[in-house]
């Protein structure tokens, strides 16, 4: 009755650890880059849809993640 319980509880333990020896590196955030000019985002957004035909199967990946969050938004 309590094995469920117990094997989840083990599971989260072990989690807890594995994420307490990351190493002190890996979570630290890196200073923000000095101020530059960066794109416009309708520039970015109109490279990006230039450069997804050339991958057919991230464009069919993409297009189906695409339906499936309008789908999902919509109901």
């Amino acid at each position: 009755m309590f094995v469920p319980l117990g094997v989840d509880a083990s599971a989260l333990v072990v989690a807890v650890i594995l994420v307490l020896t990351l190493p002190r590196a890996a979570s630290t955030v890196a200073a923000p880059p000095a101020r530059e000019e960066r794109p416009r985002l309708l520039t970015e957004l109109l490279g990006g849809a230039r450069w997804l035909p050339g991958h057919p199967r991230l464009a069919v990946v993409t297009c189906a993640a695409s339906a499936i969050a309008f789908a999902d938004a919509a109901w």
